[in-house]
């Protein structure tokens, strides 16, 4: 597990590695976390958050050789502030 952080932000999200911020499936954001609600009620907010990608929150990661992967993602993404934490 690694960390990335966003200039002028407090949070460190959580990704796989630090080469995900070079990554197209890269999606930061914050996961709130559900628990049941009971006998078919579906399901109810926890009040807890995590600073996560939520593309690995939602749908799990791509297996490393499908993740697509670039150099000009990357410059864009250290020009919007984002480094490892």
């Amino acid at each position: 597990m690694a960390y990335v952080k966003q200039n002028g932000c407090k949070d460190k999200f959580s990704v796989i590695a630090h080469s995900c911020l070079s990554c197209k499936c890269f999606q930061p954001g914050y996961y709130a976390h559900r628990a049941a609600a009971g006998a078919g009620m579906g399901s109810r907010n926890t009040g807890q958050v995590s600073a996560c990608c939520l593309q690995n929150a939602y749908r799990g990661c791509p297996v490393p050789h499908e993740r697509e992967a670039s150099d000009e993602l990357l410059k864009e993404r250290k020009l919007e502030g984002w480094k490892p934490a």
